[in-house]
Order: C-alpha cells, then structure tokens, then sequence
C-alpha cells in the first residue's frame, strides 16, 4: 500500500484507534538524515512498516492473526527494517547457511539448537516470501495439495524419501 492510499483513506474505514496511531507515528518520524528508518518506541518510520503495523494490530484486534502468523508478520517488518538493502537472492543463500546450520544441529541432538535453527530457517522463508508478494500460509497449502497426491519412493542412504517423478520437470 502506498503513502498516500495509506494517509488518505476515510478515517471512519480504519478501525477505532488507528487514526491515533498514524497522527502519533508521523509526530514521532526522524528528520531526513542518517537515522531516518529507524524504530521509534516499536513503530517504523517508514510507510510500509506503519502499513504492516496497522495491519497487524487490526487483525489481533479481530483475533485473526495467532500464534506463529501473528509472529511471521513482525518477522517481515522487523526484517525489513533491519536489513533494507538485502535481496532475495542474499536472503536465499543465507537460509543455505541457516539450513545447514540446521542439520548440524538436528544432527547434535540438542533440542535447544534445533529450535533455535528451525526458527532461523523460518524467519527467513518468511522474509523472503514477504519481499515477493508470496502468501506462505497459501502456498504451504497449495503445495500440501500437490505432494498429498504424488507416490513415495523408500528412503535413500540418508533417510530422504523422495517423490517418484513421472515425468520430466515434475513439481
């Protein structure tokens, strides 16, 4: 959503408090400098983060968002915010190192470790979801749909059940 569709919708579509919000957040944006972009007792100066903020207040408000996709959307602005230059091809080669990090850690045995891996790994599936428009809620289900009706090879050395492919290219 854009600046202006942001600032100049109708105030009486936004839900009770998020007028207030948007006034308090454009009183607290830094001066052009520097420190501009930076977080502002958890509000993000920039337009989209304000936007995903909103979003997200609205829908706990609506009890819509819980648990693991009410974390996912402060993941996305968080990562934002931090790390605005990176591009998707870098947060890919990062989850490469993360997934690696992973398996050393499923491989230890340590609970800790393992937790610690899987959310790296997930923070960063939903970065990079989030920078190319992607739903991962939808496209897990989607998929779920597709590998629900292939067949099942046996496990290879390492224990990695494949799909059995019948046809060239398959998904």
């Amino acid at each position: 959503m854009g600046t202006n569709a942001l600032f100049s919708s109708p105030a009486n579509l936004w839900p009770q408090g998020v007028k207030k919000m948007i006034d308090a957040h454009v009183l607290k944006q830094d001066p052009p400098g520097p420190t501009a972009g930076a977080a502002h007792d958890g509000y993000m100066v920039c337009a989209c983060d304000l936007a995903l903020e909103i979003q997200r207040r609205i829908a706990v408000d609506n009890g819509l968002f819980k648990g693991l996709e009410f974390t996912l959307v402060d993941v996305v602005a968080w990562s934002r915010a931090t790390f605005p230059h990176s591009t998707t091809t870098s947060k890919a080669e990062h989850l490469l190192k993360e997934a690696k990090e992973l398996r050393n850690a499923v491989r230890s045995g340590r609970l800790a470790n393992i937790a610690a891996e899987v959310a790296d790994v997930q923070m960063l599936l939903a970065h990079i979801a989030a920078s190319q428009g992607i739903d991962l809620a939808q496209a897990v289900a989607d998929k779920l749909a597709v590998v629900k009706k292939r067949r099942w090879g046996t496990p290879d050395a390492n224990g990695v059940v494949e799909h059995v492919r019948s046809r060239k290219g398959a998904r």
